[in-house]
């Protein structure tokens, strides 16, 4: 069979306009390709674009050998098979061990009857399987098929039919989590109470009550180094500009770091005022604001890496990357192309210290793949560094040390205390002193 296609929106030119760019509308083909190419491993798939060859999957006997040919040697590096049988009900397919999830959450592939679908339901019962075994910031990838009995499901509730409708969603829902946990069962993962033992901290190096004192002041903390790898030279997590950077005040604020609670939350005294701080986002916001502001004077400093990372991606993500290697440039990320779908990352922004590229990459496609190409500069790079910011700012449940809240509480403040993130999220709870004479019905001085 050959599908060729022609005037395609000769009847309805308005869709036209909507069209994003060519790069990213045949990164979509390639996506619709590869899904069909998973289905049907026997039939021999070949896709061509402007004159030269895409994609080519030749015909084979199973699906792993297909998967294999679609996700390259990671694929049986990470990959498991799950199997699992209850009734009319038959789940098949492949997911990831916890310890190989990865922050991005390409590939999550549903199959039903054959069909590719996005389904909430299932897509529930796979993470709520995976528990307190994924790591924070992690997710799981998984490709499923599931075969039904026809008559419990309707198609029929999306023009694309992409979405489907189960008539009982629960019995779905039971037996994905049920297949999943099972397979977890069999490769032995350590219990939650083995987990709580082997974490980053023993129980006796906590306070009770999850709160760090960190009871001293201090003003002006010094710069803190991040430890460096063979990838990366040693980078610091937290370094201060100089306040003439943000505002032009000569002193930074007055800042009196109280305490880290369950490794997550800061309390600080800035000025007269209580803070009740989330560092991830806080720290999130710093890092955009210090890139947005270099990025305008174009003096964003690149940090070469020792060792280049070599990137491996599937042909519709390699083709929505060329098109947008150029502005990621800009924004510090040096990319080259390095093969048919290989690619390698030579710098980053200077300020990302020891992040990890490879996950970086992958959710930066997974913005690009949404954007318009009518879209103005000014709105395509505040997303991309957003995202450069959220992905290298320290996490929730690390532990802090009082000179690096201290550093945080500074730059904060000298941002002049922004309230969200650059995704919305909020940053700080804010108590004047007034607020909590009220609180406890003291008489204001």
């Amino acid at each position: 069979t050959q599908v060729e296609v022609r005037d395609l929106f000769f009847n309805t030119p308005g869709r036209l306009k909507f069209l994003k760019t060519v790069p990213t509308e045949f990164s979509k083909i390639c996506y619709v390709v590869q899904q069909a190419a998973a289905v049907h491993p026997e039939i021999h798939f070949r896709l061509r674009h402007q004159n030269h060859k895409v994609l080519e999957y030749p015909a084979v006997s199973s699906l792993q050998d297909r998967l294999f040919q679609i996700y390259g040697p990671d694929f049986l590096e990470r990959f498991i098979p799950v199997t699992y049988n209850a009734g009319s009900f038959q789940l098949t397919g492949y997911t990831v061990s916890p310890h190989h999830a990865r922050a991005s959450r390409a590939p999550q592939e549903i199959f039903v009857n054959g069909r590719p679908i996005k389904n909430s339901t299932i897509s529930h019962a796979v993470l709520e399987a995976y528990g307190s075994f994924l790591p924070k910031g992690k997710h799981p990838q998984f490709i499923v098929f599931l075969h039904l009995d026809p008559q419990s499901i309707d198609i029929n509730v999306h023009p694309t039919k992409r979405e489907i409708r189960f008539s009982n969603p629960e019995f779905i829902h039971t037996g994905v989590l049920r297949g999943i946990k099972a397979l977890f069962f069999t490769q032995h993962l350590p219990s939650d109470e083995h987990k709580e033992q082997t974490g980053a901290a023993p129980h006796s190096a906590r306070p009770p009550s999850g709160l760090t004192v960190a009871p001293a002041p201090f003003q002006n903390a010094s710069v803190f180094s991040g430890g460096g790898t063979a990838r990366h030279p040693a980078l610091s997590l937290f370094v201060q500009e100089p306040p003439a950077i943000y505002t032009g005040r000569e002193q930074p604020y007055d800042v009196y770091p109280l305490g880290q609670i369950h490794h997550t939350y800061l309390l600080g005294q800035i000025g007269q005022d209580l803070f009740i701080i989330d560092q991830h986002t806080a720290h999130e916001r710093v890092r955009f604001e210090r890139l947005l502001r270099s990025w305008k004077k174009k003096e964003i400093l690149q940090q070469p890496l020792l060792i280049p990372e070599p990137i491996e991606l599937l042909p519709h993500q390699g083709e929505l990357l060329d098109e947008w290697l150029p502005l990621l440039a800009q924004a510090g990320l040096e990319v080259e192309r390095f093969g048919t779908t290989s690619y390698v990352v030579r710098a980053i922004p200077a300020i990302l210290g020891n992040i990890s590229v490879g996950p970086l990459v992958l959710e930066l496609l997974d913005e690009l793949s949404e954007w318009q190409s009518t879209d103005s500069l000014d709105n395509t790079i505040k997303p991309i560094l957003a995202t450069m910011a959220c992905q290298s700012a320290v996490q929730a449940g690390r532990p802090m040390t009082q000179p690096e809240i201290t550093i945080l509480l500074q730059d904060w403040a000298q941002e002049s205390f922004p309230m969200t993130c650059p995704h919305g999220r909020r940053v700080a709870i804010r108590h004047s002193l007034e607020e909590l004479h009220t609180i406890f019905a003291r008489p204001l001085k």
